[in-house]
């Protein structure tokens, strides 16, 4: 990023940023694991041995056997098979981060630190990265490419850094305006929407499994030194952070 040096220092300057970073210090690119989606395909990668009756895998050794026990093994599904599997692309991931009043400070600092690891995890996987602020109202959308390009980067960057905590809170406003943004086609291939919160909201469970299932989404709630029955009960994946470490970003980081 040689050529935006001059904006790569101003950013370095600011204290938020600062902060941000010292909590990230623990998460190096290379530490965040890349996980991939496999499912079985006969004409994919070998990756085993299994037994069954499937010729187009069988393996060179049992085509050796006499005619009788080949046909016999084949019967009773018992040949020596290649074990095939083709791996799968993983769709965009989608961030909403909460940033009302009562996520001002430390919460608000390490949140946007989960959000930017999430965002190493997303380019590690070639995956489209979405972002949107929300308190009362969701705040605009922000989306940077699997490839992505420094002033992308950059922007991202700024963006998060210089938005302090404030408002009030509508999570459920939140979550269906991100399942909104997936079936209208302005953030494509979602799989995962991650939610970055405190909790401190009634949340409407109904309506957001519905926009959930319309969008064919699933939701991972991180909760921030909190606690919603509500949210747990909708999300396919839930987090209850207590401590607000490196070490616990890194988890969140690892999900799959």
């Amino acid at each position: 990023y040689e050529e935006y040096g001059a904006e790569l220092i101003r950013l370095a300057r600011d204290l938020e940023v600062r902060k941000i970073l010292e909590l990230l210090a623990g998460v190096k690119p290379w530490s965040i694991p890349v996980m991939k989606r496999k499912q079985k395909f006969k004409h994919g990668e070998i990756t085993g041995y299994e037994l069954g009756r499937d010729i187009e895998r069988v393996v060179a050794s049992n085509l050796a056997l006499p005619a009788e026990l080949f046909y016999l093994r084949f019967l009773e599904g018992k040949l020596l098979l290649y074990q095939k599997v083709l791996s799968q692309g993983k769709g965009s991931l989608y961030v909403l981060l909460d940033k009302s009043g009562s996520m001002d400070g430390l919460k608000m600092t390490w949140a946007k630190a989960v959000a930017l690891s999430l965002y190493m995890k997303a380019v590690k996987e070639h995956r489209e990265f979405y972002f949107r602020f929300f308190d009362s109202i969701p705040y605009q959308l922000n989306r940077v490419d699997r490839r992505p390009k420094a002033s992308q980067v950059l922007k991202l960057l700024d963006y998060i850094a210089r938005v302090k905590g404030s408002g009030g809170t509508d999570i459920t406003r939140a979550i269906t305006t991100a399942c909104s943004d997936i079936k209208s086609g302005r953030a494509t291939g979602v799989n995962d929407i991650v939610l970055i919160t405190d909790g401190v909201d009634r949340v409407a469970e109904p309506l957001i499994r519905a926009n959930l299932k319309k969008s064919n989404a699933r939701l991972i709630t991180v909760m921030v030194m909190g606690h919603n029955k509500s949210l747990q009960n909708v999300s396919a994946k839930y987090f209850a952070v207590a401590k607000l470490s490196s070490r616990n970003i890194l988890r969140i980081v690892e999900i799959d």
